[in-house]
């Protein structure tokens, strides 16, 4: 950045671990999650607003089946969507 003359950021912001069971996903633990297959099983929206709701930024997130299926039938979910991410 300094060769372009632009100042590095002050602040950096950066997520935590998704966790599967209490434990870091790493394919050695072949407890890895596909993304593709959530959001076919859930829908995308559902999977969206459970790890946008249960990660919070800066710390780690637990990831469940049961927390996507809570996500998709809270009723603030849709309101808190529109909300959030408009369009």
């Amino acid at each position: 950045m300094h060769g372009c003359r632009i100042d590095p950021p002050a602040h950096v912001q950066v997520h935590g671990w998704l966790l599967v069971g209490g434990e870091k996903m790493s394919k050695s633990s072949l407890n890895q999650i596909t993304p593709g297959e959530l959001t076919a099983e859930f829908g995308v929206d559902p999977v969206r607003y459970h790890l946008l709701r249960d990660t919070p930024l800066g710390s780690d997130g637990d990831f469940s089946a049961e927390g996507i299926t809570q996500a998709g039938t809270t009723p603030t979910w849709p309101t808190t969507w529109a909300t959030c991410c408009p369009g």
